[in-house]
């Protein structure tokens, strides 16, 4: 497992996982740097908006500005 190669110190070799986030029943974990992936994942968990509408609207953050326009078009003109 390349979790374990990477991660040596880690106790459990069959529970480390490298996604950025994780989600079991009604928990939802993530790594320090995935604020915005877990932010995500916990307003899907909750149904807080559909999935695709959801991707709208975190997709500003997570595209660079560049890429946004051409996908949903430009939010300013």
């Amino acid at each position: 497992m390349q979790c374990m190669t990477r991660y040596p110190n880690h106790q459990n070799p069959t529970d480390c996982h490298e996604q950025h986030v994780i989600s079991d029943k009604n928990l939802v974990t993530a790594n320090g740097t995935s604020a915005l992936a877990f932010t995500a994942a916990v307003l899907q968990l909750i149904h807080f908006q559909s999935s695709q509408e959801l991707t709208r609207t975190s997709d500003p953050y997570r595209l660079e500005f560049y890429q946004y326009c051409p996908k949903y078009d430009n939010p300013f003109g």
